[in-house]
């Protein structure tokens, strides 16, 4: 579940989001739905498990150890597990002599690594002199060796051996950058668009370091530059993401897709605001680009830019024109997740550029909320002295004081009394900041309230007091300290402690 969703859910009274809980809370260890994947790796998400790598290296091999598979491609096979006929190029034999589709093979080694017929333990068989010449081969491609790459190949290398990560000699020298041998490996026979295992080319390498006599050589021998990685990444998105300006423009220029999406609807616009590449904003918006182009949850390039803080990133595009007030699918704008993170500096500066901080969500919840549900108590200060109201509910009555009170927010608390908040403000179903409190074990919460000469005996829709919902969830620190601090004891709690 995305983390907006679950804020979305924050403002519903009866929905426990397990959320960042203050120090006025008794449990402290709980996950934060907002922990967003803001790194670089994001855009190559598919990266092999090490478990992955051993099934690659068990059954590498197999077909030129065997003595039976001569024998076996010359009158056809069948795989042993879909007792399917199979095309023996695509097929392996393992050493104690069953032959299975490649696919179905390493789907049963994610289980077990035995083989599917006889149990037999599999164990590595590979020709470690070929093994040992393809490794060379590749790390002479790393160094941009030419005359090495020659003499292994006379020698008998594979050409097109690849390393675990799938990575063939193209792509090793386009990723260390070495033009000749790039020139070189495509004249041996190298595909131009062959991929890794994470679905790059050689010029996903060029581009990701920047490399743009790589990427123009690349493209004059007819590399394809839309080809896409395994998550949909395309060379551009990579260049955007390193703000690797020059080389953007010259695929762009050659005509890379500039609207290009990855599987979950991030274009390079997305990736340059996520990291506040502020150049490639704007030569992204030179060439046309729609500033507001959302991705599949609904964020544009400002929601991104917010999330992870790039104020300047912010400026430049409310500037050339995006609009600040779009809400996501869950209906987050980008000032709500200013607000949710805490960026007091990017409040101020919306505030400078004239936007307004009074915009509600569809549930009617305020920039307000965001910040008081996370315990931004700073912030919360400045927005009440920008003007945001504090009387702002949403469509349930819930308060910004419920949710510092309810999810153990001592600070925000303590800033709302001194602005002036009637602490015994009720939502629409009767519930106080002392009854959220009392409900969700935030002791020291109660405690503070206390203090602020609440009054503990208010009661909700159902004539529950504070008492009765802290006996019913047996919060029992907060029982006692309740009792203790005088709430009556109502024929209701009577009736529960009985029980």
């Amino acid at each position: 579940m995305r983390q907006t969703d679950a804020i979305n859910k924050a403002f519903i009274p009866t929905f426990q989001l397990t959320t960042g809980r203050g120090a006025g809370c008794n449990d402290k260890d709980v996950s934060n739905p907002l922990k967003r994947d803001v790194t670089k790796n994001s855009i190559e998400d598919d990266i092999r498990t090490k478990a992955a790598i051993n099934i690659q290296r068990i059954v590498r091999g197999w077909h030129y150890k065997h003595p039976k598979i001569k024998a076996l491609k010359s009158q056809g096979g069948q795989c042993s597990i879909t007792l399917a006929h199979i095309n023996l190029t695509n097929s392996k034999l393992t050493p104690c002599g069953h032959l299975f589709d490649e696919s179905s093979l390493e789907n049963w080694f994610q289980y077990s690594q035995s083989c599917p017929n006889c149990r037999a333990i599999i164990k590595p068989t590979k020709n470690k002199s070929l093994d040992h010449i393809d490794s060379i081969l590749l790390r002479a491609a790393a160094r941009g060796d030419i005359n090495k790459i020659q003499r292994l190949i006379s020698k008998g290398a594979n050409l097109n051996a690849t390393s675990v990560s799938g990575g063939s000699i193209l792509h090793w020298a386009a990723r260390f950058s070495h033009l000749d041998t790039v020139r070189k490996a495509h004249e041996l026979g190298i595909g131009l668009d062959c991929k890794d295992c994470n679905g790059w080319t050689a010029l996903h390498w060029a581009a990701d370091n920047g490399n743009e006599r790589i990427v123009d050589l690349l493209y004059s021998l007819g590399a394809d530059l839309n080809a896409v990685s395994r998550n949909g990444g395309t060379a551009l998105h990579l260049a955007a993401s390193a703000a690797h300006v020059n080389t953007a423009q010259l695929l762009i220029s050659k005509g890379a897709n500039l609207h290009a999406i990855t599987h979950n609807g991030r274009t390079a616009l997305h990736w340059a605001a996520r990291y506040g590449h502020e150049n490639m904003i704007r030569l992204f918006h030179e060439w046309g680009t729609d500033l507001d182009i959302v991705d599949q949850d609904g964020w544009t390039a400002l929601h991104f830019a917010a999330f992870d803080g790039n104020k300047a990133a912010i400026q430049l595009l409310i500037h050339l024109g995006a609009k600040f007030d779009l809400p996501d699918k869950f209906g987050w704008t980008m000032i709500h997740l200013v607000a949710i993170k805490g960026y007091s500096e990017i409040i101020q500066l919306l505030y400078d550029l004239k936007v307004d901080l009074n915009i509600k969500k569809n549930d009617g919840g305020t920039i307000l909320h965001c910040a008081a549900l996370y315990g931004h108590s700073e912030t919360v200060r400045l927005l009440i002295n920008l003007g945001v109201s504090l009387a702002g509910t949403t469509k349930n009555g819930v308060l910004p004081l419920h949710l510092a009170a309810r999810y153990g927010h001592l600070e925000t608390i303590k800033v709302f009394f001194q602005l002036g908040v009637n602490m015994n403000l009720p939502d629409n179903e009767g519930w106080t900041a002392l009854h959220w409190a009392a409900a969700n074990n935030c002791i020291g919460v109660v405690q503070l309230l206390n203090d602020l000469d609440i009054d503990l005996d208010l009661t909700n829709r159902h004539g529950s007091t504070a008492l009765a919902i802290a006996i019913r969830k047996n919060n029992v620190e907060v029982v006692q300290f309740l009792r203790k601090a005088g709430a009556k004891e109502s024929y209701l709690t009577q009736l529960l402690c009985c029980r």
